[in-house]
């Protein structure tokens, strides 16, 4: 079966095409982490609680971000990615500003549900795409860049959302909108200005490359069983690459909740020291991740992937635990998180893993697959734990079930990532 589509060398047009994709990927991370920013005067204007804000932040866009990603992706790989993504793109911006309208939880959560429908799109067929613009040689890096767009969104989000935050605070709002409103609507413009590039990327990863004999094995039947012949690797490392999500997501989820109430932080501070840690050590850690990943290939290291993640489970386990439990200043706070923001990144070796051992015509399916494992459970369950865990266990105490839940997904975590070792399929080191 084919497995590489891209040319030898990727030219101009491929390294654009990456370029969009990137700062669309950073576009959806602004508009779906800005609300993290926002959540108490979100709290005090809606009348809800921390439970309530965490299915906000959680199941409301995870629900249907991760559910969808399967279908999309299954699109992914038989119609034109760069009209999905364009169709996403538009979708998601007109819904983040929806939710800068809303007056009451039920209609922030289903304005979060449209976004998540949006953006449902870009994952699963944005890695497809840079999986036929470059070759496995660069796979992992080229991967990790797209994946970097994240840690830039959530920096913007912070840095960009805080001033905002602040700047309409100080005028009261616009247009007969509260503070958070407007902040919310004015990010939610780029979107539709940025959406027609898309169609810059070049036409040879803009659908799956199938010939006519693997054409026939692309069908669901076909799927159905190359899926069951691999599901004693795919489940466990899909499953341990969730923890990870499930740690961090959680983390991030509640950072904000954590220096507003421990040390009064305010909106642009919070946003300045959550930028700088995401905005330097986040993207570090993405490219760097993808680099390390792409040279322990080179040096035809068994699991090189499923070792590195295990190793990023288990750190991140030993990191949140220490941290949440004894840090006691905000100077200390920032150093660990920017530990655990360069450390976090597996988005790029992931996607290398999956784009190795996945042929051509399965990789939109499968990389939705994972990201419904990903994101349904890592984002649903992260922000939901960390506030059940400190509601009910620790009174309250949000660090408390930080540090909680930070030690049950290392444990977890790195179990399912050395299970996944040990039923790696082997794959020839040739075609690099």
């Amino acid at each position: 079966m084919k497995l590489d589509t891209a040319p030898a060398k990727a030219g101009p047009r491929a390294y654009f095409g990456l370029a969009i994709l990137v700062i669309l990927t950073i576009l959806s991370y602004v508009d779906r982490t800005i609300i993290l920013l926002l959540v108490e005067p979100i709290k005090a204007d809606l009348g809800i609680d921390d439970v309530q804000f965490s299915l906000l932040t959680g199941l409301s866009f995870a629900m249907l971000y991760a559910v969808l990603g399967v279908p999309f992706g299954w699109l992914a790989d038989r119609y034109s990615r760069r009209w999905i993504i364009y169709l996403g793109v538009t979708a998601w911006s007109i819904a983040t500003g929806l939710c800068g309208l809303a007056t009451s939880f039920w209609h922030l959560f289903l304005a979060r549900m449209g976004v998540g429908v949006g953006e449902a799109t870009l994952s699963p067929v944005g890695y497809a795409i840079a999986g036929d613009l470059f070759s496995r040689r660069r796979l992992a890096l080229a991967t990790s860049t797209l994946a970097a767009g994240t840690a830039l969104g959530a920096a913007i989000a912070y840095g960009i959302g805080g001033v905002l935050m602040d700047w309409a605070e100080a005028r009261g709002g616009l247009f007969g909108l509260r503070p958070w409103q407007t902040a919310i609507v004015m990010l939610a413009l780029p979107g539709l200005l940025i959406a027609p590039f898309v169609f810059v990327i070049p036409k040879y990863a803009d659908k799956a490359a199938c010939d006519d004999r693997t054409e026939q094995a692309g069908t669901p039947e076909g799927y159905l069983r190359w899926l069951k012949a691999n599901l004693s690797h795919l489940i466990p490392m899909m499953a341990g690459a969730a923890c990870i999500y499930a740690l961090m997501f959680g983390v991030t989820a509640w950072m904000p909740a954590l220096l507003f109430r421990r040390f009064a932080m305010s909106p642009t501070e919070v946003g300045a020291l959550l930028g700088l840690s995401f905005g330097v050590s986040g993207v570090t850690g993405f490219i760097l991740s993808g680099w390390i990943v792409d040279w322990l290939a080179t040096t035809r290291m068994r699991h090189a992937q499923l070792k590195y993640m295990t190793f990023v489970i288990a750190a991140l386990g030993l990191v949140g635990l220490a941290t949440f439990t004894l840090a006691g200043t905000t100077t200390q706070i920032a150093t660990a998180l920017g530990l655990l923001a360069l450390l976090a990144p597996v988005n790029g070796p992931a996607m290398a893993y999956l784009q190795i051992h996945t042929p051509a015509q399965f990789r939109g399916r499968t990389i939705a697959i994972f990201l419904l494992v990903y994101n349904l459970f890592g984002m649903t369950l992260g922000p939901a734990a960390v506030a059940l865990i400190s509601q009910e266990v620790y009174g309250d105490n949000i660090g408390a079930g930080m540090a909680t839940m930070s030690a049950i997904a290392g444990v977890a975590g790195s179990v399912l990532l050395i299970f996944a070792q040990r039923h790696e399929p082997a794959m020839d080191n040739g075609n690099l």
